[in-house]
């Protein structure tokens, strides 16, 4: 029963449905509509069956992370997020450099997107929170690199690898334009970023700097 109630909502009105029909035409499928709808029970009972099978195998594999705050007190899921955050001291040492806390690896641009999969904003952004301010790195194809505004400041994006991978994009000061001026469009690119904003489907990035590889 507790992994009946875990299912989805779709799942479950499949299999009940699937039961209903079945139970209702078992012994009466003289007449051709009878046999219609104990064939069409029999489909709901086999679809709920294998989509029951795939919920399971995915959830046992693949884990969502945005599980986190379902069932957990909000200083649970700080204490989550906070551990996906490289220790100031760690910082130092694999960054060399003791203002910026970067993330940990595992933390992508994807991973913190599907933060939002399934929650309402409010609730998102409460489980985004403790990434904003911290430092990530990114990598992929140049897109594009927008003219800069009377600040000096300018925008790039990365093109996606694929359409359900998240938009990119940071923000860079005055001093890296004449280096980003001279990319190709669709050269691989590397840089580090500060997390300003996460949506379901973007990631903005602040006080960008292209890695020494790039």
């Amino acid at each position: 029963m507790e992994f009946f109630e875990k299912l989805p909502w779709w799942v479950k009105w499949a299999a009940t449905a699937g039961f209903g029909l079945v139970s209702m035409f078992a012994g009466i499928v003289a007449q051709r509509w009878q046999v219609v709808g104990f064939l069409f029970g029999i489909s709901f009972l086999l679809i709920s069956t294998i989509a029951a099978c795939w919920h399971f195998i995915l959830n046992k594999h693949n884990p969502s992370p945005t599980r986190i705050g379902s069932s957990l007190s909000p200083d649970s899921v700080s204490a989550i997020s906070t551990s996906l955050v490289i220790p100031k001291a760690d910082a130092d040492l694999a960054n060399n450099d003791p203002s910026k806390f970067f993330v940990r690896e595992s933390v992508t641009p994807s991973y913190l997107c599907d933060l939002y999969e399934g929650k309402t904003s409010i609730q998102a952004s409460k489980l985004a929170a403790p990434f904003v301010g911290k430092w990530l790195r990114v990598s992929g194809p140049l897109q594009n690199v927008t003219e800069p505004t009377t600040d000096g400041q300018f925008f790039v994006s990365l093109k996606q690898k694929s359409i359900s991978d998240p938009l990119i994009f940071l923000q860079f000061g005055s001093e890296w334009l004449e280096k980003l001026t001279i990319i190709p469009r669709g050269d691989i690119i590397t840089a580090i970023g500060q997390i300003s904003a996460v949506t379901r489907f973007d990631i903005s990035l602040k006080n960008s700097e292209l890695s020494t590889n790039s």
